[in-house]
């Protein structure tokens, strides 16, 4: 599991807290680092101390939504065994889902966020060659090359 970097560091926490709103009101794509950063009331070299990129930052606060997600459902399926059937399953996860912050935005079709959910971050910084599948390494030397 990747490390919560916002349990060690109160700065940390308060960027998550500002992220989170500004991109429930405004969306991933309007969002910026320095606003982020205005908002927690730190520089922006504190944000990129612990989150390489916006893009990170994001996924990790989709990442604790998740988090959450499936605490709530090992906690019901523990309190209840038979919660692991799909007919009663299925429902918690939607029903669970659908209270978190983030996933509201994605129901509601924000295509940023959903944009930077599903792009490997691994490939993220890679521009292969044409005819040149995208490396799967952040050293993307190979890709440059010209066919």
């Amino acid at each position: 599991m990747s490390r919560l970097v916002e349990l060690h560091s109160r700065k940390a926490a308060r960027i998550l807290d500002s992220a989170r709103g500004l991109v429930l009101d405004h969306g991933a794509g309007k969002v910026t680092v320095s606003e982020i950063s205005r908002a927690a009331g730190v520089g922006k070299g504190t944000v990129y101390l612990h989150w390489p990129s916006k893009e990170d930052l994001i996924r990790g606060l989709f990442a604790r939504d998740l988090l959450a997600l499936m605490e709530e459902g090992i906690a019901r399926i523990t309190a209840d065994p038979g919660m692991v059937r799909p007919r009663r399953l299925a429902p918690l996860v939607v029903r669970t889902g659908s209270r978190l912050p983030l996933g509201g935005r994605l129901r509601n079709g924000e295509p940023e966020l959903l944009r930077l959910l599903m792009q490997d971050p691994a490939t993220a910084s890679c521009t292969p060659a044409p005819g040149r599948p995208p490396c799967a390494t952040r050293s993307c030397r190979s890709c440059a090359v010209t066919a």
